[in-house]
């Protein structure tokens, strides 16, 4: 049984992962649930119907090869004359799932309306458009559709406990400018760093990439590389007046405006990024910026926001 959305072709449904599959096999050998999944203390016995070709478990295992080696299929189900269905689910929802439906010979009772109540089960879910297997599909496509693969080969944080979502392609790294040795000073000690939010040359956009940025990479004036990485602490960008930035007592500029954003900051700690530099120059993000309009020199301050990929594909080699 396959289901897609109804105002689409077959194809389109197949390119952007719309499409899914449940597979039905009927295994008319079988007699009851056991036989299928077993039990945690027959492993010996399994064996042994194994060795004499009378082991039958080895359908449910085929539904596993249905689920996992076929593309889109979210749900396998054996269908055998048996008195008891069950269904597994893989994760906290109906699919994807493996299971058993007893369909049996019968004038009163064969087993179709389990099926059936089922099947409107399997309705109700693809109806669920908040489901977690909305959000798996649409994040295989989305790992598929690029086919540019990137490599990261220097060291990282391993992805596991708070760094859990630390994929290269998907986390941010802001990449900041600091105008004088004294500012840098203020960013340290006061875990804040701050940019302008008006329209004027040296603001940050506030776009998708910067609110969402997980490490602030500083550039210091006068040094050709960078090696002051921080971690962004904050949920997103805070606004500061030139008051409260004042009773702070941050470095003043020379044309105030009346509002800035800052984000908190703090140092990284993990060992992958100790004593690592950045050639920030080498990154095709500054080159725009220098470059466009031939104002090298006016714009080499401005902030931007590359991927953990792009940053560590300019690591400065020791």
């Amino acid at each position: 049984m396959s289901v897609w959305p109804f105002r689409i072709e077959q194809e389109q449904a197949e390119k952007e992962e719309l499409i899914v599959h449940i597979h039905f096999d009927a295994k008319y050998k079988i007699e009851n649930l056991q036989s299928i999944f077993g039990k945690d203390d027959n492993l010996e016995e399994e064996k042994e119907e194994q060795k004499k070709g009378t082991y039958k478990r080895a359908d449910i295992l085929k539904m596993h090869t249905y689920r996992d080696a076929i593309r889109r299929t979210a749900g396998a189900y054996v269908l055998y004359p048996g008195s008891v269905s069950d269904n597994k689910q893989g994760f906290h929802e109906l699919l994807p799932g493996l299971g058993a439906s007893a369909i049996r010979p019968s004038k009163t009772n064969n087993g179709t309306g389990e099926l059936k109540k089922f099947l409107h089960e399997v309705v109700h879910h693809f109806l669920n458009r908040a489901s977690q297997r909305e959000k798996m599909s649409l994040k295989t496509y989305e790992t598929h559709k690029d086919t540019n693969i990137n490599e990261v080969n220097e060291a990282l944080p391993e992805a596991y406990g708070k760094n859990r979502n630390l994929l290269p392609d998907e986390t941010f790294v802001l990449v900041g400018y600091s105008t004088k040795p004294e500012r840098f000073t203020w960013y340290v000690e006061n875990k804040k760093y701050v940019f302008r939010m008006d329209e004027t040359k040296g603001s940050l956009e506030l776009n998708n990439d910067v609110v969402n940025a997980k490490y602030l990479l500083l550039r210091r004036s006068g040094k050709e590389t960078a090696d002051d990485l921080f971690k962004i602490i904050s949920k997103g960008p805070k606004v500061f007046s030139t008051t409260q930035l004042n009773k702070l007592n941050y470095p003043p500029s020379k044309n105030p405006k009346e509002y800035y954003l800052a984000i908190e900051i703090e140092k990284v700690t993990d060992m992958e990024f100790e004593n690592v530099k950045w050639n920030f120059k080498k990154m095709k993000k500054y080159k725009s910026i220098v470059d466009a309009e031939h104002n090298r020199y006016t714009k080499a301050g401005l902030p931007f926001t590359v991927t953990l990929t792009e940053l560590m594909q300019v690591v400065v080699k020791k």
